[in-house]
């Protein structure tokens, strides 16, 4: 029916490394659609006409300028690093409210080395919030920090954003080994963190989503990697009852470098300054509080397989489904749920 690419909005995309600007998620609802374009951003269209679709707003960290002079072995370290990195995008049910995923790590294609210095800002990336009450200017209001990780390279131990949800004025979302986190967004300029569970060891999570907004958040690990032979497994455990009064978001700073130790996964969580975009207008929030300790007890049972939906697992609790309700100690030995 119709067909759209970011060379149709400009010629010169078309002579960007195609590794930054591929379009890896899309998401539609109420007739926008929203492209998770990597390094080339989040781009806005109205497909209220499938046939034509049109140009509404893009959302973006580095300018076609800029890639353009990117090629070879440094369009391949970038598209690993940020910024960029737009993985995956979606709006709240209103639409009113965006977040942007990005996914990164650290790269040495072609340098020396294996940690990020003062010229390689390699490591995880977040997830940005926007308003988007108006889709033609989004409004950057914060972004959620990922987990700390002890090593930020390659195939070091991943803990930046990756699948999500916005439901309930709450972001449900993965982080790899990073663990699963719920954050109240119903302000989303000061977002405050209501749960984490993390087990670096032994899961590495895809999704998080609310199975009943309050009640049950299902994840899904798609590896174990201390076991290169255990199949993914889906996780369930309680969410923070709605009615749960939000904490009093207060100023934090985002760490210098990476976190010496997994176990770290239990600090405050922080919020970085809206970055410099070419797209969207700034209008900078207070960063987000540290987290409300909700850690309670409850029996594990097991089950297998990735890809089950929220009505899938919850028919399957009953019958050994393996429900992680954060006992407070992780299996590689630190108190990571919380």
């Amino acid at each position: 029916m119709g067909r759209w690419s970011v060379v149709d909005r400009d010629e010169r995309w078309r002579d960007v490394h195609l590794s930054l600007r591929t379009l890896h998620d899309v998401y539609v609802q109420d007739g926008h659609a929203y492209l998770a374009y990597w390094d080339a951003g989040t781009w806005i269209l109205d497909v209220s006409d499938p046939a034509d679709p049109a140009y509404v707003a893009d959302i973006r960290e580095r300018s076609v300028e800029d890639l353009l002079r990117l090629d070879g072995l440094r369009a391949a370290r970038e598209s690993s690093e940020p910024p960029g990195n737009d993985h995956y995008v979606a709006p709240d049910p209103a639409g009113n409210l965006l977040a942007v995923g990005k996914e990164s790590r650290n790269s040495n294609f072609g340098k020396e080395g294996t940690t990020p210095g003062p010229d390689d800002p390699g490591g995880p990336s977040g997830v940005a919030l926007y308003d988007i009450s108006d889709p033609a200017d989004p409004v950057h209001r914060a972004t959620i920090d990922p987990p700390p990780t002890a090593d930020p390279n390659v195939n070091g131990v991943w803990t930046t954003a990756h699948n999500f949800e916005l439901a309930a004025g709450r972001l449900y979302s993965s982080w790899y080994r990073g663990g699963v986190k719920v954050h109240d967004v119903s302000d989303p300029a000061n977002p405050v963190e209501l749960r984490h569970f993390r087990r670096s060891a032994t899961t590495s999570f895809w999704t998080a989503q609310a199975a009943v907004p309050g009640e049950t958040v299902v994840a899904t690990s798609h590896e174990n990697p201390a076991d290169p032979d255990d199949s993914g497994t889906v996780y369930a455990f309680p969410d923070a009852p709605l009615e749960t009064p939000t904490p009093t978001a207060t100023s934090t700073t985002a760490p210098a470098s990476p976190a010496s130790s997994p176990s770290e996964a239990g600090s405050p969580p922080t919020t970085t300054a809206p970055p410099s975009t070419s797209g969207p207008t700034e209008r900078p929030g207070t960063t987000q509080g540290p987290p409300t300790p909700t850690a309670t007890t409850g029996g594990d049972t097991a089950a297998n397989g990735p890809g089950f939906g929220p009505l899938a697992v919850l028919a399957g609790l009953g019958l050994g489904a393996w429900r992680l309700v954060g006992d407070g100690e992780s299996d590689d030995g630190h108190g990571e749920a919380e």
